[in-house]
């Protein structure tokens, strides 16, 4: 809810102060020369009955505040409409900077994991040449990662291949 709005509904709510029933006559009177002002004054307060902080009783055009009303009225700083659009507004930051950091901590990884990878790569070229390819397998490199994730070489010795033979 806006703040703008909270504000007239606040506005609307104190003209019932002192326990006032007022009448849709009484309204229509107030506002006659600018009926956009009654208009709007009119959909909030069918806002605010819709809310169950006011009751319309429509066999005698009137307007009263409920129990929930008049405790809305007992403490409009914590009740308030203003103060719910206030509290609104910084639940919606605190949701939207926790929004930015998740995405934040998730590109960091992702970029971590993606430079440790091409990184290793990189360092592991395959050999070229039939030569090399056999040297290679005479000796490798096993790549792995230790418990914090760093890159680890532990040297290990492969076995020449062997011939198998075929028979025809």
């Amino acid at each position: 809810m806006k703040t703008d709005k909270a504000k007239i509904l606040d506005d609307i709510l104190k003209r019932f102060s002192g326990n006032i029933t007022i009448t849709w006559d009484s309204l229509r009177e107030e506002f006659k020369d600018d009926m956009n002002k009654y208009y709007i004054l009119e959909n909030n307060i069918n806002f605010l009955v819709g809310d169950g902080i006011l009751k319309r009783d429509t066999t005698l055009h009137t307007l009263c505040m409920t129990d929930k009303g008049f405790a809305t009225m007992t403490d409009p700083e914590n009740l308030g409409y203003v103060t719910k659009a206030k509290k609104e507004t910084r639940d919606n930051r605190i949701k939207n900077i926790a929004f930015v950091i998740t995405i934040a901590t998730f590109l960091v990884l992702c970029y971590n994991f993606c430079k440790t990878n091409f990184n290793s790569k990189n360092e592991s070229e395959t050999p070229k040449t039939f030569q090399e390819n056999i040297q290679g397998l005479k000796l490798t490199q096993n790549k792995s990662l230790d418990s914090i994730g760093h890159i680890k070489n532990d040297t290990v010795r492969q076995t020449q291949p062997t011939k198998i033979k075929t028979t025809p």
